[in-house]
C-alpha cells in the first residue's frame, strides 16, 4: 500500500484535481483522500473552459451529454471581442481549411493590409459558424474539421463540481470535511501528517494543495471582482463575449438558461461608483456583486511533497483565462513525471521551470489585451506577422492570431514565400477557401439543434 495522496481545498478546483489524479493512480494502489475545507471566497457561478476541458471529460469518461445536462452547459467556439466600434473573433481552432498551411495567415494579413473592408473571420470556420449561431460536432472521419472547430464549454460551476464529486466517489476517493488543516513536517522538511480539526492525523505521501488563497505572510496583490446574472437566453451564440472597459475587459458566458457577466480590475484607486456606472451602461444591468480577493504569485509549485497547484493556477485565474486550464496542465505534467520522480530535487526543479514557461506564456497573452506592443509576442507580430514559437501550447495558435490581428497589429514585412505570388493569385486562393468555408457553415446545424440532439441522446 502506497502512502495516501491527500488533496486539500474546496469546490470545483478540489474536485477536478482529485478526479484527474485518482483516475490515473488509484488503480496502482495509491489511496486518495480529499479534505474539503470551507471556502474563503465564493466561486464564480459560471466558468468557461477551452478544448482542454472537453479533452479532460473524454479522458475521465464523462459523457458530453451528461455534462451538458447537469451543468446547463453550452458550446464555445471562442470569444467575440468588442472594443468601441471594432469587433473581431478569437477562435480556439485554426484559420483556413488546413492547419499545416503555415502561410495562410500571412495571406490573410496581406489581404487586410490591401482591403480595409475585409475581415479575418471570413477565413475561419469557427468564427463564421459562431456569427451565425451554428455549431456541429465534427464527424470521426474528419479530423481536419474537428481541429478547425475546436471547442470548449460554458458551465455552471457548482453543478459541474457536483458531477465531478459523484465521479470521484465512484472511483473510491475518501472525502473528509474539516474547518482547518495543520501541516506537520519531518526533519527533512517534508509534510509527514495533516492534522484535522477533530484531531485526526493523516499520513501523507503527497499533499496536493488546491487552495487558491495565499497565506497571510505570502506575496499577493488585491484584485476587485464584479459579477452579475442576466436572464437573457443566448443559445444562438456559441461563444463568449468580451467587451472592453476603461479598466480592462468584461466577459459574458452564456448558459442554457441565462448568462453571467464577469470583470476584474487591479487598480485600487478606482471608485466603485465608476465601475457600476460603466457596467450598467455596457450591459443594462444595475445589480452587480462586488468582492475582492488576494491573487497569489506562486512560481515554485512543487516543493518536496507539497504540491501547491491551487495557488500556482490562481496566479493566472481571471475572466479572460480560467485558472482551471492551468490547474489541469499542472496535474497532467506532474503525472507524466511521477514514475521517475522519487522526490528528486532535479525533477521538481525541471517541473517548476516548465510551469514558469506556461505561466509566462499566459501572462504574455493577458498583457497583450492591455498593451500589445509592450510584449515580445506583440512586437514580433507587428514586425513579422508571426507568433513566437512556444513550448507549452497554453494558448492556441488561432487565439494568438485572432487577438493580435483584432487589436490592429499589422506586420511591417511581407512573407518571403508570398512575395513570389501576385496579389491577384493570393486573393483568388483566399476566395476559394472562403467559399468552401461558407458552404461548410451553411450545412451546419444551429447550436440549439445540436444541444437538443445531445440532450435527447442522454434521455434515451
Amino acid at each position: 500500500m502506497q502512502q495516501p495522496l491527500v488533496f486539500i481545498g474546496h469546490g470545483l478546483w478540489l474536485q477536478m484535481a482529485t478526479a484527474i489524479v485518482a483516475k490515473h493512480l488509484q488503480p496502482f494502489g495509491y489511496p486518495c483522500i480529499a479534505i474539503e475545507l470551507p471556502a474563503k471566497a465564493k466561486e464564480p457561478a459560471a466558468m468557461a473552459g477551452g478544448p482542454e476541458l472537453v479533452t479532460l471529460c473524454q479522458m475521465l469518461g464523462l459523457p458530453l451529454q451528461l455534462v451538458l445536462a447537469r451543468a446547463q452547459a453550452t458550446f464555445s467556439l471562442g470569444s467575440q471581442y468588442q472594443s468601441g466600434d471594432s469587433s473581431w473573433f478569437v477562435p480556439f481552432g485554426h484559420y483556413g481549411l488546413n492547419a499545416a498551411a503555415a502561410e495562410f495567415e500571412q495571406a490573410i494579413l496581406q489581404l487586410l493590409r490591401l482591403d480595409a473592408n475585409s475581415k479575418a473571420e471570413q477565413f475561419c470556420i469557427a468564427a463564421l459558424a459562431a456569427s451565425q449561431g451554428k455549431f456541429a460536432l465534427a464527424p470521426a472521419n474528419r479530423p481536419d474539421l474537428a481541429e478547425a472547430l475546436s471547442y470548449g464549454l460554458h458551465l455552471q460551476t457548482a453543478e459541474f463540481a457536483a458531477c465531478l464529486k459523484h465521479y470521484n466517489q465512484q472511483l473510491g476517493v475518501t472525502f473528509l470535511s474539516s474547518q482547518t488543516v495543520e501541516m506537520k513536517y519531518s526533519a527533512e522538511g517534508q509534510i509527514s501528517t495533516l492534522q484535522l480539526d477533530n484531531g485526526t492525523a493523516l499520513p501523507v505521501g503527497y499533499c496536493l494543495d488546491c487552495r487558491t488563497e495565499p497565506a497571510a505572510d505570502e506575496a499577493s496583490h488585491t484584485v476587485q471582482l464584479f459579477c452579475a446574472q442576466d436572464t437573457t437566453v443566448l443559445l444562438q451564440q456559441p461563444h463568449s463575449s468580451v467587451l472592453q472597459t476603461s479598466w480592462g475587459w468584461l466577459v459574458r458566458l452564456p448558459l442554457q438558461q441565462g448568462s453571467h457577466w464577469f470583470s476584474q480590475c487591479t487598480d485600487p484607486t478606482l471608485e466603485l461608483s465608476h465601475f457600476r456606472q460603466e457596467l450598467q451602461q455596457l450591459t443594462g444591468l444595475s445589480e452587480w456583486q462586488h468582492s475582492t480577493r488576494q491573487q497569489p504569485t506562486e512560481s515554485q509549485p512543487w516543493q518536496l511533497n507539497h504540491l501547491r497547484f491551487g495557488q500556482a493556477a490562481a496566479t493566472l485565474d481571471c475572466p479572460l483565462y480560467n485558472g482551471l486550464n492551468a490547474l489541469q496542465y499542472l496535474l497532467i505534467r506532474w503525472l507524466d513525471l511521477l514514475p521517475n520522480q522519487s522526490y528528486c530535487p532535479a525533477t521538481a526543479l525541471m517541473y517548476n521551470q516548465h510551469w514558469q514557461q506556461f505561466q509566462s506564456e499566459v501572462q504574455d497573452f493577458l498583457w497583450l489585451h492591455q498593451h500589445p506592443l509592450a510584449t515580445k509576442t506583440g512586437q514580433a507580430f507587428a514586425r513579422l506577422g508571426r507568433v513566437l514559437s512556444t513550448e507549452t501550447d497554453a494558448i492556441k495558435a488561432g487565439q494568438w492570431f485572432g487577438l493580435m490581428q483584432g487589436l490592429g497589429l499589422k506586420p511591417e514585412l511581407r512573407s518571403m514565400l508570398l512575395a513570389h505570388r501576385t496579389d491577384t493569385e493570393i486573393h483568388q486562393g483566399l476566395r476559394q477557401v472562403q467559399q468552401q468555408i461558407a458552404r461548410l457553415v451553411t450545412a451546419m446545424p444551429s447550436q440549439i439543434d445540436t444541444l437538443n440532439r445531445c440532450l435527447q441522446q442522454l434521455s434515451h
